[in-house]
Formats: structure tokens, C-alpha cells, sequence
């Protein structure tokens, strides 16, 4: 079950330091461009951030494909997400809420916040999570990755995998 999901076009004040983190090294890589290329992000300038990081590489969300995932996502989904399709990681019943976030990131080339929650894991216990989707270009200047963070929340409210 997707509960109606906050959702803004960019970061709001509230949300958890590691976000904002993500957030101003990409707004520094991308200077006064409206998304940086995907050469010019290094992972290590945000290793810190790693068990929380995923890339998904793709011009179309049915084709989007992770390239990289940490270790948070393998702990959630109870396997590796890296070489994955994202269509395929996320139940046909609840797709629609979360891929049209990718979609409005791919499409429109700006981040996309979201807070919400999801209950498809193994498990099927509940979390929370505030989820940032930042846009990649390629030297044609279209979106040809996502790099995302997301930070995850029992349901009580206390972070998880810190």
C-alpha cells in the first residue's frame, strides 16, 4: 500500500541532512547548467552516502536499468538491485506512484523530492522514506541517468540503516 505522497519539485527545509548533502554537491557540479553530465559526478565526492546511493541509467523508465545501488536497497529488498530493471523492482499495483516521479525527472531534467511509503519488501513490513532524484546528462544535454538517495524510516519515525 502507497499512502498519498508529499511531493515537491525540489528539497524542502525538513528534510534529513543527507539529502541536503546530495542536493548541494549536485547543485555545485552542475554550476549554471540545469543538470550536470553524468561524467561529472564522482562517487567518491559523496562516498559517506553510499549505503543510501543508487544510479539508474536509462532514456525511458521501462527501459531504466540501476547501475548502482547500496547497500540500504540489497538490506531492504533482501538481493543485489545493481543490473536490474527499475520497472521490474517495483509491484505493477503500486508502480504508477513511484516511476512517475523518474518519469518527471527524466522528462522535465529537475529534481523530484517525494515522501512517502512502501510495503513491497520481502517482509512486508512498512517504511517511510524521503527519496531525492537528481538528474544526469550526457553531451547531448539530455537526461541519461538519475542518481538518487533516499533515507529510510520505521514506522515509529526512527531512521534506519544509519
Amino acid at each position: 500500500m502507497i499512502k498519498p505522497k508529499e511531493h515537491i519539485g525540489y528539497l524542502p527545509d525538513w528534510a534529513d541532512h543527507r539529502l541536503h548533502s546530495i542536493f548541494d554537491y549536485w547543485n555545485g557540479v552542475r554550476g549554471t547548467r540545469q543538470f550536470p553530465r553524468r561524467s561529472d559526478i564522482d562517487p567518491l565526492d559523496f562516498h559517506h552516502h553510499w549505503p543510501l546511493i543508487f544510479m539508474v541509467e536509462g532514456r525511458r523508465v521501462e527501459d531504466m536499468t540501476l547501475r548502482l545501488a547500496g547497500t540500504a536497497y540489497r538490506e531492504i529488498y533482501g538481493f543485489e538491485l545493481t543490473g536490474r530493471k527499475l520497472a521490474d523492482l517495483i509491484p505493477k499495483t503500486q508502480s504508477h506512484a513511484v516511476l512517475d516521479d523518474f518519469e518527471e525527472c527524466l522528462n522535465e531534467g529537475h529534481p523530484v523530492f517525494a515522501a512517502n511509503e512502501m510495503n513491497w519488501r520481502p517482509r512486508r513490513s512498512r517504511l517511510k522514506y524521503h527519496r531525492l532524484l537528481l538528474p544526469l546528462g550526457n553531451d547531448q544535454d539530455e537526461v541519461s541517468h538519475v542518481l538518487g538517495l533516499a533515507v529510510f524510516f520505521d514506522m515509529s519515525g526512527r531512521t534506519m540503516f544509519v
